[in-house]
């Protein structure tokens, strides 16, 4: 009976790692697995597990490594159709519907929204249209050379985000939904790549 809850501790732990890809959990979970075993001297099946465990992390690993790339560009992708949809609203002088946060108007007209002619929609597309460019080229070339320039570019996309998303709540005290979207794609951009450079280039 005993042996019956712990591999259905095992299956719902190993589960939960390939849902969410969370490694510490799953590591607590499988030495609370093996601490639970070894209570009933049953080392054998401690090691069984512990090798389909790390077995079966080391492909999940594999698994979202091989398609980080696609991940990144799939955020870049995201991030650029946002701030196009903002640059065509702005050239037609049109206030985009806020359906979820009621200060689009507000932050999209406000003078911290271009600089000079050039609305930051403009400069933000640029941006995840260079990311997607350079998330091409990494499906098909890893390469040490992209490692200093992308950890770079989204850094800095990262921190011109968050300068943004701090004036839009500290100065205007309103905030777009399209601008956090944004934000929200640029830490995802940032986030993928510092991945990427740990583990692929």
């Amino acid at each position: 009976m005993k042996n019956k809850k712990h591999l259905a501790f095992y299956t719902t732990s190993q589960s939960f790692y390939k849902i969410i890809y969370l490694r510490p959990v799953a590591n607590i979970a499988m030495a609370a697995c093996d601490r639970s075993f070894q209570n009933d001297n049953q080392p054998a099946i401690v090691n069984y597990m512990q090798q389909k465990m790390i077995s079966s992390l080391g492909i999940i690993y594999s698994y979202f490594e091989s398609r980080g790339v696609y991940l990144l560009l799939l955020f870049s992708f995201l991030g650029f159709l946002d701030l196009t949809y903002l640059t065509i609203l702005h050239y037609k002088n049109v206030i985009p519907p806020c359906s979820l946060i009621n200060g689009c108007e507000t932050v999209l007209t406000s003078k911290y929204s271009t600089i000079g002619s050039i609305p930051i929609s403009l400069l933000g597309a640029g941006y995840y249209l260079a990311m997607i460019i350079i998330s091409s080229i990494l499906i098909y070339r890893k390469s040490l050379k992209y490692k200093a320039f992308l950890i770079f570019l989204t850094a800095l996309g990262f921190i011109i985000s968050i300068i943004y998303l701090s004036i839009q709540i500290f100065v205007l005290r309103q905030l777009c939904q399209y601008c956090a979207f944004s934000d929200l794609m640029a830490l995802g951009v940032f986030t993928v790549s510092l991945y990427l450079c740990k583990t692929q280039l």
